[in-house]
C-alpha cells in the first residue's frame, strides 16, 4: 500500500531527526522536535481518503477535456499535452498552482481522471488560501502564493510535476533513479547539519554524503517543452468524439500504454539484469516507439507497475545522463 510506504518513510526520517537532536542536546531534544510531531500527524491525516479533499466521481464538464474547453483551443491542447506527459512520467504526482482557484481545480480534476480510484483518494482539490502543499499526495492544487519550493518537493518520495497555470509552464523533477539517491543524500545531509557529530548511516562517509547531497542552488526541475506524441494523438482524437465518450477513450488509451509497459517489463525479466542498449533498441523497434517522450512514458509506467524497471533500463544514476542520450540518439 502506497500510504503505508509513505508512513514508513516519514517515520524513518523522523527517527533520523530525533537521533540528530538527541546527539546535540538531549535536554532540549523533545522540545525542539515537538512541533515536527504535530505537522507529521497532520500530514498523515491528509493522506487518508476524504471526500472533503477530493470527490469520488469527476464530471468531465469540470475538466479541460470538456468540449467547451478543449475543442478549437490550441493553447489548452498544448498545455494539457505537456501537463499529462509529465504527470504520467512522475507516476501521477503533480502540483498545480495559479491565481485562479477555479482554473487550478479544473486542471487538478483533468489530471485526476488519469489516476486509479485509490490514487484519487490520495489527491486533493484546492480549498483556498489555507491549502498548502503536502508531500506524497498524487495530484493536488494550491494557489500561486503557496506554490512549493524545491526544498519542499524533495521531501516527497517520488519526483513531482509542477504546473504553473499563470506562466503556462510545466516542470518535471529529476528522473526516478537519480531522484531517490539525491533525496536520501539530502535528508542525511540535513540531519548531519543538526549535529555535526551525528552520522545517519554508519556505512556512509560524512564527506561523501555532503558531496552527493542535492542543494537548492542546483535546482531540482527541468522545463517540459513538448508533450509526448502519444498524448497529442489522444487529445486530437478526443476533439472528434462527443463529450461523454472522451473519458472512456482516454482510459482505453492508457490501457494501450500499460500493455507496452508490461511488454517492457517482460523484456527486462528476460535479460535477468541490466538491459543492454541493443535490447532497448530492439524493444523500441518492436513496439514502434520512435519518440523519446513516448519511450519515457512507457518506462515510467513500467517502473510504476514494477518498481526498479527504470533503473534496470537506464542504469546507474551516475551514468544515466550519458546512457539515456546514447539510447535516444540511436533513433
Amino acid at each position: 500500500n502506497a500510504h503505508v510506504q509513505v508512513v514508513q518513510d516519514r517515520c524513518h526520517n523522523a527517527a533520523i531527526s530525533v537521533m540528530a537532536h538527541l546527539s546535540t542536546n538531549p535536554l532540549t531534544a523533545v522540545a525542539n522536535f515537538a512541533p515536527y510531531v504535530n505537522s507529521l500527524y497532520r500530514s498523515f491525516e491528509l493522506l487518508v481518503c476524504n471526500e472533503d479533499y477530493f470527490p469520488k466521481s469527476i464530471d468531465v464538464a469540470n475538466t479541460l477535456f470538456s468540449s467547451t474547453r478543449l475543442d478549437g483551443n490550441p493553447s489548452i491542447d498544448e498545455l494539457l499535452s505537456r501537463a499529462i506527459t509529465s504527470h504520467l512520467q512522475t507516476h501521477g504526482h503533480s502540483v498545480v498552482f495559479g491565481k485562479s482557484l477555479e482554473q487550478v481545480n479544473e486542471m487538478v480534476s483533468s489530471l485526476a481522471l488519469l489516476l486509479l480510484p485509490e490514487e484519487r483518494c490520495g489527491s486533493r482539490l484546492c480549498q483556498g488560501p489555507d491549502t498548502k502543499f503536502v508531500p506524497d499526495l498524487y495530484v493536488q492544487g494550491v494557489l500561486a502564493g503557496n506554490a512549493p519550493c524545491d526544498e519542499d518537493c524533495i521531501l516527497a518520495m517520488k519526483p513531482v510535476t509542477l504546473i504553473d497555470l499563470d506562466n503556462r509552464s510545466v516542470k518535471q523533477g529529476r528522473q526516478h533513479n537519480a531522484y531517490s539517491i539525491l533525496r536520501k543524500a539530502f535528508i542525511q545531509s540535513e540531519a548531519a547539519k543538526t549535529a555535526s557529530s551525528f552520522k545517519p548511516d554508519p556505512a556512509v562517509d560524512t564527506e561523501t554524503v555532503e558531496a552527493q547531497a542535492w542543494k537548492p542552488a542546483e535546482g531540482l526541475f527541468q522545463l517540459v517543452k513538448i508533450g509526448a506524441p502519444f498524448i497529442h494523438i489522444m487529445l486530437d482524437k478526443c476533439t472528434e468524439l462527443t463529450q461523454d465518450m472522451r473519458i472512456p477513450y482516454v482510459l482505453q488509451t492508457l490501457r494501450t500504454l500499460a500493455h507496452w509497459s508490461v511488454a517492457l517489463i517482460h523484456y527486462v525479466q528476460a535479460e535477468g539484469g541490466d538491459v543492454p542498449d541493443s535490447t532497448v533498441k530492439r524493444m523500441r523497434e518492436d513496439l514502434d516507439i520512435s519518440s523519446d517522450e513516448d519511450f519515457l512514458l512507457v518506462l515510467a509506467m513500467a517502473d510504476k507497475l514494477k518498481p526498479g524497471s527504470f533503473t534496470t533500463v537506464a542504469g546507474n544514476p551516475a551514468e544515466v545522463g550519458a546512457k539515456v542520450m546514447q539510447l535516444f540518439e540511436s533513433f
